[in-house]
């Protein structure tokens, strides 16, 4: 006989106050735990290790306070509900249980078909101790994070705040199947530090959307979204901030997976504000040195709104090889500088098809040709204005005048066969359909 769903309830009025009163170690299938909004925050940390089912996930979701505000869970000096590894990692983990060990890739006891929602999840930092379930008292590592995928597939993290921690999503290389969706990702990092980032992760099937991903903590030189997975997929978020906006590098692990070699990027708005000295708003290729890592593939990026607001030097598109290629249709340009503005550097292969571009933005080959890469430009639109509401003040829509209206070239039938475009991004954190993909940029008129 099939156990009825249990619902956990933890908060005001609830049957239980604490959420270390949940049995993290045996919920089941289609098991729920609600965590109710209160004025002060959970100082309390959790692991979620058990397995859902596709038809009954098992899910921990926030209930929002009366005016919508969300369950804060901080990791500041917060005690662990279990007795499991790397709890100096994260407000929330999802992996092993265990407090010694791993899953391997094909384990039985990997975690799956989980959701995380509608939580503010902070202070997962290095600056911040915490109380170990032995009663001994630590510190955050570096690398800490608002949520921690050790290891997990078929994982959906939605509609949550993960700010104020070393890394703000991570996810490690042994996980598939991950969906981050409708998130504010921001001031995440750590002072002079490049190596944490507001989100970081490694998988095999991994989707970016509606999400806000913030500027990174003041002093931090860490990139907003850095992947390094295989069937990765970034759409209809904005990207703002950050060493770079967009980190796509190597996972050695990933080299022979058939998706391991496309990366689809389209309908984002990206704004590279200057926070950090990188010159490079897209970064495509690999970053440990052995090339043969790298991506080496093809970067589709279509349908984005691209703004600078850098006056020194800079350049969207960086590759480290010959064998790395970006094709580029019906994107926006923006480059504020566009006197010291370069479209990519003079390694790799871009071909750009119907795109609006600041005149005077530079390709490689103008600025330092040299052999063994291409830059293949084609129906392209110059001005000093895309014809934006008010690129100033973050208004990143079309304007009636915009030169960009109707002016979009077709996609290749198989970008719109697999990857269409159907959604434009609504701050801070949805979208509305898009009707057509007449118009250039991230954004009908």
């Amino acid at each position: 006989m099939t156990q009825p769903n249990k619902i956990y309830a933890v908060g005001p009025g609830q049957d239980m106050t604490s959420l270390h009163e949940v049995p993290w170690g045996a919920l089941m299938p289609g098991d729920t735990v609600r965590v109710y909004w209160r004025e002060q925050p959970y100082y309390e940390k959790v692991c979620i290790s058990r397995r859902g089912r596709a038809d009954a996930p098992i899910t921990l979701s926030g209930v929002p306070g009366p005016n919508g505000e969300l369950p804060v869970i901080s990791s500041r000096n917060a005690t662990a509900a279990l007795d499991f590894g790397n709890q100096e990692r994260s407000c929330i983990k999802v992996g092993s249980g265990r407090f010694e060990g791993s899953i391997a890739w094909d384990s039985d006891d990997m975690p799956e078909h989980i959701i995380i929602e509608n939580l503010d999840l902070c202070d997962a930092h290095r600056d911040f101790g915490l109380t170990l379930a032995s009663g001994e008292k630590a510190m955050h590592v570096g690398c800490a994070s608002a949520i921690y995928v050790e290891c997990g597939r078929h994982i959906t993290v939605r509609g949550n705040i993960m700010r104020d921690c070393c890394n703000g999503f991570f996810c490690a290389h042994r996980s598939r199947d991950i969906l981050v969706q409708g998130n504010r990702i921001y001031n995440n990092g750590n002072i002079n530090s490049f190596l944490e980032h507001n989100n970081y992760t490694s998988a095999i099937g991994i989707t970016f959307e509606y999400n806000y991903f913030g500027p990174t903590c003041q002093g931090s030189i860490g990139n907003n979204l850095k992947d390094r997975s295989a069937g990765c997929v970034i759409r209809y978020n904005l990207i703002y901030g950050g060493n770079r906006a967009l980190d796509l590098v190597e996972c050695g692990d990933f080299v022979d997976e058939p998706s391991y070699r496309q990366t689809h990027v389209y309908g984002n708005v990206l704004v590279d504000i200057g926070q950090a000295s990188n010159p490079a708003l897209v970064h495509y290729s690999g970053d440990n040195g052995k090339t043969e890592q790298y991506r080496k593939g093809t970067l589709y990026f279509y349908h984005n709104t691209v703004i600078s607001l850098r006056d020194d030097n800079h350049h969207v598109f960086q590759m480290d090889t010959n064998d790395e290629r970006v094709e580029a249709y019906n994107n926006i340009f923006y480059m504020k500088g566009e006197d010291t503005a370069l479209l990519n550097r003079a390694v790799g292969n871009v071909h750009l098809t119907g795109n609006w571009m600041t005149a005077g933005t530079r390709t490689a080959q103008e600025h330092d040709p040299e052999p063994g890469h291409t830059c293949k430009l084609s129906q392209i639109l110059y001005g000093s204005c895309p014809g934006l509401a008010d690129i100033e003040g973050g208004d990143y829509d079309l304007a009636a005048t915009s030169p960009c209206i109707g002016a979009a070239v077709s996609l290749p039938a198989e970008l719109s066969a697999a990857h269409p475009v159907l959604f434009q991004y609504v701050a801070p954190n949805r979208v509305i359909r898009r009707l057509s993909t007449q118009d250039i940029g991230a954004f009908e008129v």
